[in-house]
């Protein structure tokens, strides 16, 4: 996907809109299409809320290390 500034544009979303494409997206199972057509913004919004959520997994996990203390 192309990252346009009508994309970066349409990323600093309301925290509202934010939380509603999250929880379509992961706590109801919605795919990206139905999302969209729900919460009414652009399929390559959710797109984008999806690819930035995957790209920051490194800062919602523990290092190794400190795994290994918590057994």
């Amino acid at each position: 996907m192309e990252v346009t500034l009508e994309i970066i544009r349409m990323v600093p979303l309301d925290y509202d809109i934010l939380d509603l494409i999250l929880v379509g997206l992961f706590d109801k199972n919605m795919d990206i299409e139905k999302v969209s057509n729900i919460i009414k913004v652009p399929k390559a919004t959710v797109k984008e809320v999806l690819m930035r959520f995957h790209r920051s997994k490194h800062k919602r996990t523990l290092p190794p290390a400190v795994e290994a203390l918590k057994l």
